[in-house]
């Protein structure tokens, strides 16, 4: 019953934590901050989306290989889908760097203050692009393997638990860069209760 309460738990964090980077930039750089926040949270979600596809297009085939019981075919996809993540966020992670300012101008003229505080995040930001694959395909393997509580966890923490704080925090010791940074704050310390989570359930499921 409580499968696929995951997505509805990313979806109002998403609302909440919008507001509150909005909120925390409008006191600390005016309109210019939220802009810019504006530019990173919609260059995060364009991304975010490719890994959603992947595990939302994997997540019948993992359903199919549990229920049928074939705990090798589990395996293999398992592997293999780790390893494509591990790629594509590698890269993904060294294009956001090299490539902010060229990015952030397709949303802002080059040498204006948001300009200037975009290119600046997003390449704080891109850390997040290393982590955010795997935290999204572990939730979408406990969806898809039935486990609705675990895949809820995983997706309030890395979403909403762990960003409160970080972004709460961090810009008292950091100042506007630790904005920037409570994402992937937030995403590392949710990749750490992913693997976790399925180092613990390995047994139950055999995937690994």
């Amino acid at each position: 019953a409580g499968n696929g309460f995951s997505e509805m738990v990313s979806n109002l964090a998403a609302a909440v934590v919008t507001l509150l980077f909005n909120n925390i930039l409008m006191r600390m750089c005016g309109a210019e901050g939220v802009a810019a926040i504006t530019i990173i949270l919609y260059g995060q979600w364009l991304i975010n989306m490719v890994f959603m596809g992947y595990a939302v297009g994997i997540s019948p085939l993992v359903s199919y290989n549990d229920g049928s019981g074939n705990r090798s075919r589990l395996r293999a996809i398992h592997r293999r889908s780790l390893r494509l993540i591990a790629a594509f966020s590698a890269v993904t992670c060294c294009i956001a760097y090299v490539s902010a300012p060229v990015l952030t101008g397709l949303f802002s003229p080059p040498g204006t203050t948001v300009h200037t505080l975009a290119s600046r995040g997003f390449r704080l930001f891109a850390v997040s692009f290393l982590l955010a694959g795997f935290n999204i395909y572990a939730s979408a393997l406990f969806t898809a393997l039935s486990n609705g509580v675990v895949s809820a966890l995983l997706s309030f923490c890395r979403t909403f638990l762990f960003v409160v704080p970080a972004a709460l925090l961090l810009p008292l010791w950091l100042d506007l860069d630790g904005v920037w940074l409570s994402i992937p704050c937030a995403e590392a310390l949710g990749l750490f209760l992913s693997l976790f989570m399925i180092w613990r359930k390995r047994g139950n499921y055999g995937y690994a």
